[in-house]
């Protein structure tokens, strides 16, 4: 693979309890009551996506005024963001290399360039690319489309690296190999490939060096 594409939150970053957090903020400050579980459905979703669920259950907020009261709850939260092990510091220690990358990220603009600050990881990546410089979000392929030409690599050469089926259909879409490593356990997506159960670090940095394959399994494995 010439060049690696990162989703951001849940792969890079584990920034999933600030977002928790600032959500539940936001809808206790509505006072709207949510399904269980009504959250957890929306891994890897996009703003606009958790907007239209919302309004199903009873938000009756425009997009801008949620996106608005939801960013004013995030801002709060840096502290709760950290970066995930093993795969931050494979994304440094390729970004040290020389390796081609960037970020392709539902989130927006601001919270991509809050979340790479507060974690020092915002010179990792060639380019950023958020929800608000596309038109559709994942699971369209259109951001990491995006990615690819801005790094004048084809689709073919590129390596997605993933935590939710979301994203990794929305790089299956783009026409790229997909690894998908979910921090918790989720239905296999078909396509996808798997991080080899006896891989380590290392392997896993050296094989993405030299653009090899043979970490990865087709499915995964517990």
């Amino acid at each position: 693979m010439r060049a690696i594409l990162w989703d951001m939150d849940g792969t890079v970053l584990d920034s999933e309890p600030a977002h928790d957090a600032a959500f539940h903020g936001a809808i206790n400050a509505l006072g709207l009551q949510l399904p269980a579980g009504f959250h957890d459905l929306l891994l890897g979703a996009s703003g606009d996506q958790v907007h239209a669920a919302l309004v199903k259950v009873g938000l009756t907020l425009s997009l801008p005024q949620w996106t608005t009261l939801k960013a004013q709850h995030y801002a709060t939260q840096g502290a709760r963001i950290t970066r995930r092990t093993p795969t931050a510091e494979i994304a440094l220690a390729l970004a040290a290399r020389g390796h081609p990358m960037a970020l392709v990220s539902n989130s927006t603009a601001q919270e991509v360039a809050m979340n790479l600050a507060v974690t020092g990881m915002s010179y990792a990546f060639a380019h950023t690319i958020s929800r608000d410089d596309v038109a559709k979000g994942k699971p369209a392929p259109e951001g990491y489309l995006l990615a690819a030409q801005k790094l004048g690599v084809a689709p073919q050469n590129c390596l997605v690296v993933e935590d939710s089926p979301t994203g990794a259909r929305a790089g299956l879409a783009a026409g790229m190999t997909v690894l998908l490593h979910p921090q918790t356990l989720i239905d296999p997506v078909a396509g996808a490939m798997y991080l080899h159960p006896d891989a380590s670090p290392e392997d896993i940095l050296m094989a993405f060096l030299a653009g090899r394959q043979d970490v990865l399994v087709p499915s995964a494995r517990a």
